[in-house]
């Protein structure tokens, strides 16, 4: 998504932009959501879950602004932002526990 340029102008770019975008949302989410439904830790159930349930709340509260909206951009960041969180915590806690276990 950061490799192809946008440009709000060009309808190509924005549909390229939106659907490298929101097809990404949907495969990260289902992601996750498969890691947590698999998961025998309840703690990596629940911060999964929520992160989830977070980031939608984010990815929707982005979806239904104004595109005018002075919050939209933070509504979008703020979504991708929960998952980049998770992604260090998961990394972090899988990395702490295969240590722990050798």
């Amino acid at each position: 998504l950061a490799l192809v340029p946008f440009d709000p102008d060009n309808q190509s770019s924005n549909l390229i932009h939106s659907t490298l975008g929101w097809s990404s949302s949907v495969f990260f989410t289902i992601g996750m959501y498969l890691l947590a439904r698999n998961a025998n830790n309840k703690s990596i159930h629940r911060a999964t879950v929520i992160a989830i349930i977070l980031s939608l709340v984010l990815i929707v509260a982005f979806a239904m602004s104004p595109k005018d909206s002075h919050l939209i951009f933070a509504f979008e960041a703020g979504s991708w932002f929960v998952w980049q969180i998770w992604v260090l915590w998961i990394s972090y806690y899988s990395y702490k526990n295969n240590l722990l276990k050798k």
